[in-house]
């Protein structure tokens, strides 16, 4: 198994979650550094979570069309201002 770190970025329902992994890359040609962003539909096993807390979510068999992962904890909470 695969174990992922993300950041939760919209909540569906009770049981989904949407997250978001940001990587930072290189153009090969001109150097310039880059952020591209891959979205995930995650089953949250009715943990608590918040918009902006740190996630570690694994991949598992189909759950529903867009679900094949599932968090297994919580990491950080979302930083108050």
């Amino acid at each position: 198994m695969k174990k992922l770190t993300a950041q939760v970025v919209g909540i569906i329902d009770q049981k989904s979650v949407k997250l978001e992994i940001a990587t930072t890359k290189r153009h090969p040609m001109y150097k310039k550094r880059f952020t591209t962003t891959k979205n995930f539909v995650v089953d949250s096993n009715q943990l608590d979570l918040e918009i902006g807390d740190q996630v570690v979510f694994v991949d598992c068999a189909p759950i529903s069309r867009l679900k094949r992962h599932k968090v297994i904890e919580k990491l950080a909470k979302k930083e108050q201002r």
